[in-house]
């Protein structure tokens, strides 16, 4: 079975041109058995420059986000499905600081903020959605970019080139 499980997720034996994916795997032999015979191409996420919630023309680099905050004044919130990737990637970066992972589609209140002891608080674009009333300057987005590998794009492009593109082999 696939996880994270539900009714809109995708069967093993579903015909698909390709699948993508996100994030390192760990496990495998399970991914073998299910991309056996199948395209499949990883794009690596990079954390893109962060910016101001209520003033997103207002950037600054993670390197710049460092060197003001650190070493312990920085709190990474995320309700995303997996926060730890979002943890993990700043700490790449050499952010480090108090984590909190909440419940995927949590939703955040001015309170919730305004009870953290931080001088920054780095959240995820996807969260940000869900935080545009609340007025904090603290907060800081840093947007999550997908690498798009060669091979793919090279498939791609070899798909819209053909004069029917609806017709080519898998």
């Amino acid at each position: 079975f696939l996880l994270p499980a539900g009714p809109l997720r995708e069967p093993a034996f579903r015909e698909r041109d390709a699948t993508l994916m996100t994030g390192a795997n760990t496990t495998a032999t399970p991914v073998d058995e299910y991309f056996l015979g199948r395209r499949a191409f990883t794009l690596s996420s990079q954390l893109g420059v962060p910016y101001q919630l209520n003033s997103p023309g207002n950037t600054q680099s993670l390197e710049a986000i460092a060197g003001a905050y650190l070493p312990n004044e920085i709190t990474a919130v995320a309700a995303i499905g997996n926060p730890q990737r979002f943890f993990d990637d700043l700490l790449k970066q050499g952010i480090t600081g108090k984590c909190i992972g909440l419940a995927d589609h949590a939703s955040y209140t001015p309170e919730f903020f305004t009870s953290i002891n931080a001088k920054c608080i780095l959240i995820t674009e996807k969260d940000a959605v869900k935080c545009t009333s609340i007025q904090d300057e603290r907060i800081w987005v840093a947007p999550m970019n997908l690498k798009i590998p060669n091979t793919l794009a090279d498939w791609l492009q070899s798909i819209l080139q053909r004069p029917d593109p609806n017709r080519y082999t898998l």
